[in-house]
């Protein structure tokens, strides 16, 4: 859902790419600050406060989005770049899945939201290898995950676990009816 914005934040993110870009920030030294902040994440809601955990998804969510801009406008792209981007993707995202369960979310509907989070992740990793276009198949894509573990945990944040819970539930919804989607998708665009 989210990737109907991207046209609308295009611009702003592409100066921000080439400004940290000619100051000689390289896109792989985002994605490292990103993926350290994700592991302290869980770490943070564990040993800090809850408020700190929050603090620290959306930093790295931030400079996760940042690593993107920088290699597209400044022509950094590379394999190497490509996969430490997605591997470090799925890292945060298991970190902040982990964050929601010590802030009060039950096992079973954080388990689930992990579960469908990667199975979405590996469809459209392996839709991709077999040369389908994958981005904005499905209704619950990265950044819409990334919203809504945010959401859940602010929710949190403010005291209300249970309606955490609710978001979570909701969520792993959303992700069945994508992984459902996107394996429709594969398989009719992958057949002969």
């Amino acid at each position: 859902m989210l990737t109907k914005l991207r046209s609308a934040v295009k611009p702003l993110a592409e100066a921000v790419g080439r400004a940290l870009g000619r100051a000689g920030i390289s896109p792989n030294a985002l994605t490292y600050t990103g993926l350290g902040l994700s592991i302290l994440t869980p770490v943070a809601a564990y040993v800090a406060s809850l408020w700190t955990a929050f603090a620290l998804l959306v930093a790295s969510s931030f400079f996760d989005f940042l690593d993107g801009a920088v290699a597209k406008t400044m022509g950094l792209k590379s394999r190497k770049g490509a996969f430490l981007d997605s591997f470090s993707d799925r890292v945060a995202d298991a970190a902040y899945i982990l964050t929601l369960k010590i802030a009060g979310v039950g096992w079973l509907p954080t388990f689930l939201f992990l579960i469908t989070s990667f199975l979405i992740s590996y469809a459209r990793a392996r839709g991709e290898a077999l040369g389908l276009k994958m981005e904005g198949v499905g209704i619950m894509e990265r950044g819409d995950r990334l919203i809504a573990m945010a959401a859940a945990l602010l929710i949190a944040c403010l005291g209300f676990v249970r309606i955490s819970e609710y978001i979570v539930w909701a969520s792993v919804a959303l992700c069945v009816v994508t992984v459902i989607h996107r394996f429709a998708y594969i398989i009719s665009g992958a057949e002969g």
